[in-house]
């Protein structure tokens, strides 16, 4: 069986909740993780989904089960934060 492609939310406002709609609809994908700079706003989603609340967009970008990052932050923060994920 293949393995599954892990992605890690950044962001864990409003359009997360979409993002995390159609992950969980996904076959071959699984939310490995979710960060925000609010700790407490990750920690809610990561526990509502049975996933890792990194501390740090750092952290969630070392992590060898991260595959693909789903940027659901404000947009002024996506070229900064797609440029560190690449």
């Amino acid at each position: 069986m293949p393995q599954k492609i892990g992605i890690a939310i950044v962001g864990c406002g409003l359009v997360a909740d979409f993002h995390l709609a159609a992950i969980s609809q996904l076959d071959n994908c699984q939310l490995v993780g979710v960060y925000d700079r609010s700790g407490p706003a990750a920690d809610k989603r990561a526990k509502a989904h049975s996933c890792k609340a990194y501390a740090s967009y750092e952290d969630l970008l070392s992590d060898s089960a991260v595959d693909a990052v789903a940027i659901c932050t404000p947009s002024g923060l996506h070229a900064e934060q797609t440029l560190a994920a690449l």
